[in-house]
């Protein structure tokens, strides 16, 4: 498991982004450690699809 702050610095993904991504329902149920939110590892698998899903539609255009 990985702090949302972590994941964010890690794959370079604004936190506000992956905030949203919650909200929309893409991650899941998100869990809370001492107060931070932290990611799964099948979640960071979905955050680094999403994200290349992401890459791919701005190169397209």
């Amino acid at each position: 498991m990985k702090t949302i702050d972590e994941v964010s610095k890690e794959l370079g993904i604004d936190e506000n982004i992956l905030q949203n991504w919650e909200k929309k329902g893409f991650l899941g149920e998100v869990a809370q450690v001492n107060g931070k939110k932290t990611y799964n590892e099948d979640q960071i698998v979905r955050i680094k699809f999403i994200q290349q899903q992401v890459k791919e539609q701005l190169k397209k255009g």
